[in-house]
């Protein structure tokens, strides 16, 4: 939604924003449990018919049932962007790294959109990004990771088996740590 006039609200247009993340995890929980494998999704706004809503504890007892726990809607709360939110749920549940499917293959120096000389970083630290004012994930979301220690993987959503590349260590992808 282009909302350059300003007519819609920020929280309005931040709750649309967490909307499209929970229609995006409604696709992905079908796609897995036709892959046979038990997913649920924890969705930071209260959306019952579509999904449970997030608590500590729905999310320690999917852990206990094995199941795979897709987070959706931020946090919430208008304000903090979803990447605040992914950070926030991958420290809450104890994650090892989180996981950033995006529209470009990693962490550039540049927009690779608009310079086709732009340099991919296999890898970067928080500070870096930070100092160099990157623009992968707003800043609340990389300091709760620097001061946390979650290694953060940034790639290209292209297909169903991006993220299985990714973590075979095939294709392109920054690492941020």
């Amino acid at each position: 939604v282009n909302n350059k006039n300003k007519a819609v609200s920020r929280p309005v247009a931040d709750q649309a924003g967490m909307l499209a993340t929970l229609i995006n995890a409604l696709f992905l929980k079908s796609i897995l449990l036709a892959k046979g494998i038990p997913a649920e999704i924890l969705s930071g706004l209260a959306v019952p018919q579509a999904a449970e809503t997030y608590s500590f504890r729905a999310m320690q007892k999917l852990f206990s049932e094995k199941k795979v726990i897709i987070f959706a809607g931020g946090t919430g709360n208008p304000y903090f962007t979803t990447d605040t939110g992914a950070t926030l749920r991958a420290l809450e549940a104890n994650c090892d790294a989180l996981f950033k499917a995006t529209q470009v293959d990693g962490v550039y120096d540049s927009d690779p959109k608009k310079n086709p000389n732009a340099k991919r970083f296999d890898e970067i630290s928080y500070d870096e990004v930070i100092t160099k004012e990157l623009k992968v994930m707003d800043m609340t979301a990389i300091s709760m990771a620097r001061e946390n220690k979650l290694p953060i993987i940034v790639f290209k959503q292209e297909d169903e088996n991006s993220l299985a590349n990714v973590l075979d260590k095939k294709g392109n992808y920054t690492i941020i740590k």
